[in-house]
């Protein structure tokens, strides 16, 4: 049996740039559907993202990325929970028992660009870790240990080459569901890696998974 809804939301974005070179990102978004007088379905995801300007030693080059992001959903009666893979928590976790309505995630990621080539292929080491608390209807955020992601890996290109950016990552879970494996390797390619500010949109559902 289907349910006829209305649905309002708003989403608000500002981005800007520090003298210094910094990029920064800041946005607000809720949504819900309206049944009646009552609001159903409902979400609330605040997000901030720092891309930092390239850092110079001698030859090489280091940025620095900061995304932190806070979602609350309530009254949900169709919509699916929280959980913390990719978007907005574990990038490659693939746990989904693991679920909520209120989550905080924070994920810091340096990347050094190295000055030399090979056959072509342009070089960028990185590491990164992950950080996600979560937790279900009237529990606090912090009431249980938070889940993490360490990693590392490198990014190539050629820019000779049809295919675009290609990076392989190895993730480390300290903690983990019993049927999900600590350790993970992931290969990507065709990636589009660069700071992007979001203008018009058509309207849409909040998304927060």
């Amino acid at each position: 049996m289907g349910v006829d809804r209305p649905y309002l939301g708003i989403d608000i974005e500002k981005s800007f740039v520090r003298p210094k070179g910094n990029f920064y990102t800041l946005s607000l978004r809720m949504g819900s559907f309206i049944n009646k007088t009552r609001m159903e379905d409902a979400t609330i995801l605040l997000y901030g993202q720092l891309f930092s300007r390239l850092y110079h030693f001698k030859r090489f080059m280091l940025r620095r990325t900061v995304t932190a992001d806070f979602t609350y959903v309530f009254n949900q009666r169709l919509n699916t929970l929280l959980d913390i893979r990719d978007s907005y928590g574990l990038e490659a976790f693939r746990a989904d028992s693991v679920l909520g309505t209120k989550r905080l995630h924070v994920r810091y990621e340096t990347t050094l660009f190295m000055p030399w080539k090979f056959l072509g292929f342009h070089f960028a080491p990185l590491a990164f870790v992950d950080l996600a608390l979560l937790a279900p209807k009237d529990k606090l955020l912090w009431f249980d240990a938070p889940y993490a992601s360490l990693g590392a890996g490198i990014r190539t290109r050629n820019e000779n080459l049809v295919f675009g950016t290609v990076e392989l990552k190895v993730f480390y879970y300290p903690r983990t569901p019993e049927d999900v494996s600590s350790f993970k390797i992931q290969v990507t390619s065709n990636l589009r890696i660069k700071y992007s500010a979001s203008f018009v949109r058509a309207p849409s559902f909040i998304t927060y998974n």
